[in-house]
């Protein structure tokens, strides 16, 4: 898993995500959000996590690629 979250939280987090997931599935929030040029993506954070780790082997091949270091 990619995030941690300190422990003691209960379920909050995951109600906070369904919550969240739900708010942005209103009309006019899409809508505010779609003014500006972005689209929400409610998810889960087993998604969240894959997403991420994803984006990170994609990235570290590309760099790898073009030689690129980290300084």
């Amino acid at each position: 898993m990619c995030h941690r979250l300190p422990g003691g939280l209960g379920d909050g987090p995951i109600l906070l995500n369904k919550e969240v997931g739900q708010i942005l599935e209103l009309s006019d929030i899409k809508e505010r959000i779609a003014n500006q040029g972005a689209a929400a993506r409610p998810s889960t954070p087993e998604a969240f996590d894959k997403l991420v780790h994803n984006e990170i082997t994609t990235r570290r091949k590309v760099w790898k690629a073009a030689g690129v270091k980290a300084e």
